[in-house]
Order: structure tokens, then sequence, then C-alpha cells
């Protein structure tokens, strides 16, 4: 009990330590690897008041703790508390964080900012400690979570701020730690804007005149609802033309496309554009460049002079290097990786040798060009 009362008096000292403002010297040099976080540190809210969004506070790769101090603020005129769950100990909440038996020293929510010994501006106060005989914690827990609701129609940036952060060990001592705020971002009333927000393809390499798949999201961001056209390009040459209409206020909308290769040959960007809807102002993000599709027969190795790269054909130069590598692996006097040009499964790697998968590959190949 002597020294169950001692580390008590030891962590409480502490917080009032922090309490005054007194900073005790840690560490110095890099990041600590411990932190006391919000999670997700970043959270998006559309201009309807009364939105409700969840956060936790982590405390992230902690070793030998023991007790802790936490005080948040946020700006009550465009966010309001609504409830919180504290997740202590982790006998009873598995995510969460300190060994029983706890003491609880402070759980309160005051969105006046009043409480008293609490640090300027704050709007809730946790503070726990295990006790003796617990077991030490480390790792990696939540200390809290806390749900609030929107109470703004402005668009804003409001800061889930730390005012103190302290983290224990079982004698009292200052465990050194990085705080990492939380932002919360409420988007005003929205003008006109479409965007696209991903462009992918099923290929990464086809061969001359194989079809590629390619798949186009855009997204409505504005306040109204749109119609526009999406084009999708493989450098500049068009793949094909969508039209989208009627798409509501933030919905999605998924588009495909199918690219002809024939023609084709190297290295293809593939893009998708938007077209700007009446009153968009914002037409950055109506274009991106998302995907890349190389276009070559596998068995076009080199060009028609030595060391020179893939040219369109799988001719008598192609063979002279396949030839002389055939039979050879990593390492091998002879080995060439153009030559390597897959593995022993269909569609798979190369995976370091020449062999007669790679035969069968570039036989197939042997006498086709690109051109007429």
């Amino acid at each position: 009990m002597k020294m169950e009362k001692a580390l008590s008096v030891l962590f409480i000292s502490m917080l009032f330590l922090s309490v005054l403002g007194v900073t005790v010297p840690t560490t110095f040099g890099e990041p600590y690897w411990t932190k006391v976080r919000v999670v997700p540190e970043l959270t998006e809210l559309s201009h309807i008041t009364g939105q409700e969004f969840t956060i936790q506070v982590e405390v992230y790769n902690v070793t030998n703790l023991y007790g802790f101090d936490i005080q948040l603020s946020w700006n009550t005129t465009y966010i309001e508390y609504v409830s919180h769950t504290v997740h202590i100990p982790v006998e009873t909440y598995p995510d969460g964080i300190l060994h029983e038996p706890v003491m609880k020293v402070k759980d309160k929510v005051d969105e006046t900012a009043s409480m008293p010994d609490s640090a300027p501006g704050t709007t809730y106060w946790l503070s726990y400690s295990s006790r003796y005989p617990a077991d030490l914690f480390n790792g990696t827990g939540i200390a809290f979570e806390m749900t609030f609701r929107g109470a703004s129609e402005s668009d804003v940036t409001v800061f889930l701020r730390f005012t103190s952060t302290d983290l224990s060990d079982k004698k009292g001592r200052v465990i050194p730690h990085d705080s990492i705020d939380g932002t919360v971002i409420i988007h005003g009333p929205l003008g006109h804007d479409v965007t696209v927000r991903d462009v992918t393809t099923d290929a990464a390499f086809a061969a001359p005149g194989e079809a590629v798949g390619v798949t186009v999201v855009v997204q409505n961001w504005g306040g109204f609802t749109e119609s526009f056209t999406v084009t999708a390009y493989a450098n500049i040459t068009v793949i094909g033309t969508e039209t989208v209409q009627n798409l509501a206020s933030k919905a999605y909308k998924k588009l495909s496309f199918t690219w002809d290769t024939l023609g084709a040959y190297g290295n293809y960007i593939i893009k998708a554009e938007a077209s700007v809807v009446s009153g968009e102002t914002d037409t950055a993000d109506n274009t991106l460049k998302d995907g890349a599709v190389y276009v070559k027969f596998l068995g076009d190795i080199v060009g028609d002079t030595s060391g020179s790269p893939p040219d369109g054909d799988v001719d008598s130069f192609d063979f002279y290097i396949f030839s002389g590598a055939y039979g050879t692996k990593v390492g091998d006097p002879g080995y060439n990786p153009v030559a390597d040009i897959v593995g022993d499964t269909p569609g798979s790697p190369p995976d370091g040798d020449v062999d007669s998968f790679d035969f069968y590959i570039f036989s197939g190949d042997y006498g086709k060009t690109v051109g007429p």
C-alpha cells in the first residue's frame, strides 16, 4: 500500500507540473516513435448541419505505460460534442490501454472550456492510472472515442487540438512522445464541380491488336445535378467518349471503355477527361492520368542494330539474341535478361532462366510485325 500511494503521488505531481506549464526535458533529435494521435487525422463533412462523425484518440507504440493525462479542445461553434466512450482497461476493451486495476483521475467534458486546473481551452479531460498490482501496458491502443456533429453550414476547418498530453511509467517518469492533432473540414454550399476520380486498366502489357479494358470513375463533387461527357485517351489517341446524364451531387459513376491496340506500339499513358460544366471554376481535377500500358510483342526483344530497343517486329535479329541465350540462367555466361520473356506458368513474369516456356512465346510471335 505504501508503494501504491507513492506511485499515485508521483503521477499526480506530474499532472500538476503539466497544468502549471512546466515542461520536463525528454530527448533530442528525431521525433519520438510513441505518439498520442487523433484517428483519423482528417475528417471531411458536407455542409449539412447535424452530420455526425466519430474520432478515436490513440496511444501508439508506447512502452511501460502506467498512467496518462490527455486534454483535448475543439471549436464548439462549428462542431458539437455528442458522446464518448473510454477504452480502459484492456481487460474490458481489448483495443484499449492500461491494465486493471485502474484509477480514474478525470473524465469530464466541458464545452465552455472552464475546467479548473486544465490547460487553457480544454473541452475534454481524461486522466487514468493503473494501480498495483497492474501490469505495464505496451503497444498501441485507444484511450477513448468521441462522436461529434457538425454545427455549421459554412466552409470551415476545425482542429481537434491536444492542449496537453502526458504519459508516465510505473514510477511516474515521463514517457517521451509526439502528439498529432486532428483536422475536420466542413465543406460549405457547393457550386458546379465534376471530377475524374480514378483511371485503371485491366492489363499493364498488351500485344498489338489485343483489347485492353479501361475503367474510369467520375464524381459530381458539386452541389447541382450535372450532365457531361467523359473521354478516355491512350496518349493523344481517343479510346472512346461516354455521356453521363443527370449525375446527382456527390454521386459517382463508373464508365467502361475498350481500347483496340491494333497499330499501337510502345508505352501509352491512359487518361480520362470530363468536360467542363456550366459555372465550373475548379477544372484542374477534370483530367486524370492514372494508367499505363506497354504495347509490344513479347518476342520483340531487340531492334535491328546491336543494343537497340524493340522495333515492332519479331525477326532474325530477335532470334539471334534469343538463341544465344537459350538454355542459360542468371549468373551463366551468355544469359541475357531480354530473352527471359516469361515464367513457367501462363502470364507469369520472367523467372531467371531462358527455357522452353520462353521459346514457346518467342516462336509464337516470330514473324509478327506492327507494320502492314
